[in-house]
This record gives structure tokens, C-alpha cells and sequence, in this order.
């Protein structure tokens, strides 16, 4: 079982059919553009992957424009997918009750207090929990993938469904707290996030000296996939160059099945 999650996600977790097994940090490259893959994806007769969305579970100020946002950050990677096509390219949603961490045979997207299932800790905004079935050439074959959202972000802050950045003084501030704004994370984004680790792709960047302690996580801190999420930032709403990159990575895994 592999977890992933933000802050601060979570990793993701993958559940093989039999015991489980740790994250991994593999970085790799996919036309010069860097992004962190180990070689899970979907297997072509299981594409594109539908998540049930289960509204109900949204706290009740968010429920109204919940089903907008999985829509708006499913449709980022539709629209990356190499071989678009009209609708749902990779991901598509429907609305219904879903469950997180149970082998349902379902992929579930719902609202879920903290409660060490999956790895879904009071510390993580998200956390992607899959699970995997045998393997190719490529690397393990998923089979299911469930996303619970925790409804009491950590230090106290909120959610916030819409809004645009309070400040904004160059790219990298764009993906990183500011000093004027530090109470609220964006819904949009971290589903975004958290749909790329239910496609296979993994966290960018050094969890162990992030940005702006260590000044060479610059370039990942744009990217949808960087491992924390800036509070009052809406950056990870729009892939970088390596998120696509790692998709395309992922697409030509699944279409190799």
C-alpha cells in the first residue's frame, strides 16, 4: 500500500494484493524534463479511471461548488493526456457515496477526518491511497485508488474553494506562503495534486530542506507535484512542463499495456 499526501501532503500509498511497502524517492527523467515516477500507472482496459465524488462528505460551506472544483482539476490533466478526446481523456467524474482505503473495486474522491487510515494523519491536507495488482515492463499495475481530503487542515486554517492569490511579487512566491496571507489552502489545488498521485505520478522536490531553506528547490516549487502546497496559493491549479512530462510518462506506460 502506498500513500501519498501534502503540507503538506501525505505520500501516496499503494496497496499491492499482498503486504505493504514503503514510499520511494526515485527521481527520473522523460525528455529532459524531471519528474518522479516509479513505474505505476493504469492499465489501458481500466482507462479513463472514474472516481465516485461524494459531495455529501464536503463540509456544508463547501458543498455547493465541491463537485466545480474535482471537475476543473480532473479536466488539468485531461486536457495534458497525449491522446485527448472529447470528455473525460484519463480522469472522469460521477457523483455517489464513496469509501477511502477499502477494497471496493470503486475509486473514491470524499471528505474524511483524520484517522491514521492509509496514512491519512492529522498533519496532511490529502492523501491518495492505491492499491496494485500484478506488473509489466513498466512497473505495477494499479487497480483502484481512493482520495480523502481532511476537513481540518493543520495549524488551524481553513479551506477556501475560489480566491486568487493575496500577494504576488514574482514566480516563486506564487508557489510558497507570503508573509501577508497564511490561513487558507485551495481545494482546486490539492485535488489537482492529489489526481496526479492517483495517476501514478509521485512528489518532486526535498522534503528534507524545502524551499526557501534550500534555494535549488526553486524550480519544483511551480510544479502541481512539489510534495508541499503554499497556503493562500493557487499555483498547483495549472501543470508545470515536469508534471506533463511525468503524465506523458505515465501515458506511454498504459498505452504499452
Amino acid at each position: 500500500m502506498r500513500r501519498i499526501a501534502i503540507l503538506l501532503f501525505a505520500a501516496a500509498f499503494v496497496v499491492p494484493a499482498t503486504a505493504a511497502e514503503p514510499a520511494r524517492a526515485v527521481q527520473c527523467t522523460y525528455n529532459g524534463v524531471l519528474f518522479n515516477w516509479c513505474g505505476e500507472h493504469w492499465p489501458a482496459s481500466k482507462l479513463p479511471v472514474t472516481f465516485r465524488v461524494d459531495v455529501a462528505s464536503a463540509p456544508t460551506a463547501l458543498r455547493a461548488q465541491f463537485m466545480d472544483a474535482a471537475r476543473a482539476a480532473a479536466q488539468a490533466w485531461n486536457q495534458a493526456w497525449p491522446t485527448k478526446s472529447t470528455g473525460c481523456a484519463v480522469i472522469c467524474l460521477i457523483e455517489g457515496p464513496a469509501t477511502f482505503g477499502t477494497a471496493d473495486g470503486k475509486n473514491g474522491l470524499s471528505w474524511v477526518p483524520a484517522n491514521g487510515a492509509c496514512g491519512h494523519s492529522s498533519g496532511v491536507l490529502a492523501t491518495t491511497c492505491m492499491r496494485t495488482s500484478g506488473s509489466d515492463s513498466f512497473g505495477k499495475l494499479i487497480t483502484e485508488a481512493d482520495i480523502a481530503l481532511n476537513p481540518s487542515p493543520p495549524s488551524g486554517r481553513t479551506w477556501r474553494m475560489a480566491g486568487t492569490l493575496q500577494l504576488i511579487t514574482g514566480e516563486l512566491y506564487a508557489a510558497w506562503p507570503n508573509a501577508l496571507c497564511t490561513d487558507w489552502y485551495d481545494v482546486q489545488s490539492t485535488l489537482t495534486h492529489e489526481f496526479g498521485h492517483a495517476l501514478g505520478l509521485e512528489h518532486v522536490g526535498n522534503e528534507a530542506t524545502p524551499y526557501p531553506n534550500d534555494l535549488t528547490e526553486s524550480p519544483y516549487t511551480l510544479q502541481t507535484m512539489y510534495w508541499a502546497q503554499g497556503a493562500c496559493t493557487t499555483n498547483m491549479r495549472t501543470l508545470d512542463a515536469g508534471d506533463i512530462a511525468g503524465l506523458h510518462a505515465v501515458a506511454l506506460a498504459s498505452s504499452a499495456g
